[in-house]
């Protein structure tokens, strides 16, 4: 279960570092911004939240017994991770468009 689960973790957290991270880069999209200290933290403390969740099921080794853990959570990290998973592909949030000078040094 711990598999199957992380699976979708690591497709949310891929959208993320797609999505998201370009606004706390710099103008060229490679060097950092001024905020990027801030992504890094929180996207640090995702991960772990994230790995703290889903490795209850790894631990358990038992798949009605981690069933029950979920059920007791009710689901929140699996529907939060799909919910998520579902806003990042339906392009609601995207990087910032670069100008067309940049694209051309690149």
């Amino acid at each position: 279960m711990f598999f199957m689960s992380m699976a979708v973790g690591t497709a949310v957290h891929r959208k993320i570092r797609r999505n998201v991270r370009p606004w706390f880069l710099a103008e060229d999209g490679k060097s950092p911004g001024k905020y990027k200290g801030v992504y890094d933290f929180f996207s640090f403390v995702l991960t772990h939240c994230t790995l703290m969740y889903f490795i209850i099921s790894f631990v358990m080794l038992s798949w009605e017994a981690s069933v029950r853990v979920f059920q007791s959570q009710y689901f929140i990290g699996h529907i939060l991770a799909v919910v998520l998973y579902i806003v990042l592909s339906l392009g609601i949030i995207r990087p910032p468009k670069r100008s067309t000078s940049e694209k051309k040094t690149q």
